[in-house]
């Protein structure tokens, strides 16, 4: 059960839907053996799917595209699911950033009942949100009580339904895989079988016919070979499973990090305001992908603010400086294998900056 907020004011935005159909490739794995009738290999099969809506007063058509499989072997199917997730995506979502302090925090204490990066429900107006916390900071009023301020909102939630689609594919991959391995398997008993068939054939024989004697004893020596064979194959199948199993597990690592990839934030400022500006806060949940420090360009400190890189990664970022004057300035880049570094000065001799944020934006 997650922890109910309750906000006392803020803005919400609400997007408008952008599609009514889904379509889509229709991949079906038909069953072992089988084959499937001749086609054109110029076409594919796919499906139009228009879910039932509200009249919304206005004329809108729109497509999102979704590819659906159906895996007759090991009966799954996600069409469902991925249909679930388009028109989710697609939906006039809601979205909603507020600090909450005091009473509104009700009995939920930060850092027990919930941290940074946790789910939490936020009544505002009369209306359930679910939304990540992205901050919390610690507070001190003049009569020195110290409290919580709790951001919530400002990020986006990972797309769940999009990454079960994605492992139940995965998952379907290891389904077939292992049921090849079996086949493998019974494949290797079938010829221990025999071999010890043919063993026991050959002692009979012997019983019976001293003179047939060498003949059994060679095919008593064929059948161990065979025995030794089968095992040693049934062991590199082994392998060869456990090989894949580990090969799927890093797969599906590497899917999660992709599809739960969001925006991350570096952020600097001197905490102080006058009659111009101010600044405060500190969302620093980047610092694994680059640093930014302040730097002097001329007779006074923080006249400038510096992003460096870290890592190999590549992709943009977004930089926001203020100056203690008022002034923003903003400006992007792009962060290649060649270039890992941005600058932004304020341009005047007695300028200096309050405060300065970098938004990361990784595309690998």
């Amino acid at each position: 059960m997650r922890p109910t907020l309750i906000a006392g004011g803020g803005e919400m935005t609400v997007g408008r839907r952008t599609s009514t159909y889904v379509y889509g490739v229709f991949q079906v794995d038909i069953p072992e053996g089988k084959e499937q009738a001749q086609q054109n290999d110029r076409l594919q099969e796919g499906y139009v799917y228009r879910p039932d809506q509200r009249p919304t007063g206005r004329f809108d058509i729109g497509f999102v595209r979704a590819d659906a499989r159906v895996d007759l072997n090991a009966q799954q199917s996600n069409l469902e699911s991925i249909i679930d997730a388009a028109q989710n995506r697609v939906e006039g979502a809601v979205f909603f950033e507020r600090d909450i302090t005091g009473r509104g925090l009700g009995r939920f204490c930060p850092g027990i009942d919930f941290t940074t990066a946790s789910l939490v429900d936020v009544l505002i107006w009369g209306k359930t949100l679910t939304l990540p916390v992205t901050a919390i900071d610690m507070t001190s009023g003049d009569a020195a009580a110290v409290g919580w301020r709790v951001h919530v909102g400002g990020q986006m939630i990972a797309d769940a339904d999009s990454l079960r689609s994605h492992n139940d594919a995965i998952l379907g991959q290891i389904e077939q895989e292992r049921r090849r391995r079996l086949a493998t398997t019974k494949t290797a008993e079938t010829a221990a079988t025999t071999a010890s068939t043919a063993t026991t054939a050959a002692a009979a024989a012997n019983t019976k016919a001293t003179s047939a004697a060498a003949a059994a004893d060679d095919a008593g020596n064929k059948a161990k070979e065979a025995d030794a064979a089968a095992r040693i194959a049934d062991e590199k199948a082994k392998e060869a499973d456990q090989a894949a199993r580990a090969a799927d597990r890093k797969a599906i690592e590497a899917l999660q990090t992709t599809v739960q990839g969001m925006p991350r934030i570096l952020h600097i400022d001197t905490g102080g305001a006058n009659i111009f500006t101010g600044s405060s806060g500190r969302i620093n949940n980047g610092e694994a992908w680059g640093t930014l420090k302040w730097f002097s360009a001329g007779l006074q400190v923080r006249s400038g603010a510096r992003f460096e890189a870290k890592g190999d990664w590549t992709g943009s970022i977004l930089m926001i400086a203020v100056s203690t004057q008022g002034a923003t300035d903003v400006s992007c880049a792009d962060i290649t294998t060649s270039s890992r570094y941005h600058e932004s000065a304020t341009g005047g001799i007695f300028q200096t900056y309050k405060s300065a944020t970098v938004i990361i934006l990784p595309s690998t």
